[in-house]
Parts: structure tokens; C-alpha cells; sequence
């Protein structure tokens, strides 16, 4: 049973890999929108364990990871920018708590959001 799954984990259609791929980058230009496994699966025609294990497979991150990722990224260029103040960027990408988005902000790329 160890050495299938091993071998499961290691091939990977052309076809899944081909939408895992299309998943990351349809993820890089909407990872602002309110996004769920579900729909992602839906919308890539793949199942849930395939999106999750294969996400992780190609791009060493989970599909979360990479959204969380990408909407730091995004927060730190916003207030380097000075193009919002902390609030309004805690908000644009998609926190309800500007304490919640700080102490992530800050566990990313270690120092507060409003340093700049």
C-alpha cells in the first residue's frame, strides 16, 4: 500500500498537471476575490485531493499559502507605495480586522504594517 501511494503522489497526468498549472495562474490575477476550494474544483474540473496534494507537489505551497502570499505581497507594495493606510489595505485584501491582518502582516515579513 506505501509504495502506490508514493507512486500516486509522483505521476501526474499531463491533463492535471496542465490544470494545476492553469489553477496557480488564474490564482495569481484573482487572489483578491473571495475564493474557495469547492469553487476552484468546480471551475478546474478537479477533485478536491488532487487540487490539494497537487498544488503542494508543484508549487511546495498549499493553494491558501499561495492566496496568503499574494495578498501580503500585495499589502506591502500598497503601503510602500503609500497608496492606503493600514485599514484600508487590511480591507482590500480581504481582512475584516486590521489587528488580525497586522499580526499577520508582521509574522510575514517581521515588522508592523505601519512602519511605513
Amino acid at each position: 500500500h506505501a509504495i502506490h501511494s508514493n507512486a500516486a503522489r509522483e505521476y501526474w497526468s499531463p491533463a492535471d498537471k496542465e490544470k494545476l498549472y492553469a489553477v496557480k495562474e488564474f490564482i495569481a490575477r484573482s487572489y483578491l476575490e473571495p475564493l474557495s476550494l469547492k469553487a476552484l474544483t468546480r471551475q478546474f474540473a478537479l477533485n478536491e485531493f488532487k487540487l490539494k496534494k497537487g498544488y503542494k507537489y508543484f508549487f511546495q505551497t498549499t493553494v491558501f499559502g499561495d492566496i496568503h502570499r499574494l495578498r501580503m505581497q500585495q499589502a506591502r507594495h500598497l503601503l510602500s507605495e503609500r497608496m492606503m493606510n493600514v485599514t484600508e489595505v487590511a480591507w482590500h485584501i480581504g481582512y475584516n480586522n486590521v489587528s488580525s491582518f497586522s499580526h499577520a502582516f508582521k509574522k510575514v515579513f517581521g515588522f508592523n504594517p505601519g512602519s511605513f
